[in-house]
């Protein structure tokens, strides 16, 4: 991937994202318009807004277990990842798949979900 994929247990993640990191590369599209079809950085008028994301762990499906996503307040991009309080006494033991779920309207309305592999290493 031409974005971060991993990240490190325990440690805020900003400084490597730089502006529009997942934007650059996450595609949106949308069933009612086929000519829409507009990475999220692209001047579409920004047509996909950041509704939320979520760091799920594949294993147990535990939701934001060792960080919380944050977003932009426009909606317009991820601004980084934040390492969760819990995270802090429960190191993992080896790298922890992970899919970074984010939900997004497109311009018209239309709830989607974009998946994308992550990966959450041991500190």
């Amino acid at each position: 991937m031409p974005y971060k994929t991993t990240l490190t247990y325990g440690t805020n993640s900003y400084e490597t994202l730089g502006n529009d990191a997942f934007a650059q590369y996450i595609k949106g599209v949308s069933s009612r318009d086929g000519k829409y079809s507009a990475f999220l950085s692209n001047p579409y008028e920004k047509g996909l807004k950041i509704k939320e994301a979520h760091l799920v762990s594949n294993g147990n499906k535990e939701v934001d277990e060792y960080f919380k996503v944050e977003i932009t307040t426009n909606g317009n991009n991820i601004k980084g990842f934040t390492a969760t309080s819990v995270s802090d006494a429960t190191n993992p033991t080896a790298a922890v798949a992970s899919t970074l779920k984010v939900t997004v309207y497109d311009m018209y309305g239309h709830e989607y979900v974009i998946e994308l592999p992550m990966t959450v290493n041991p500190r």
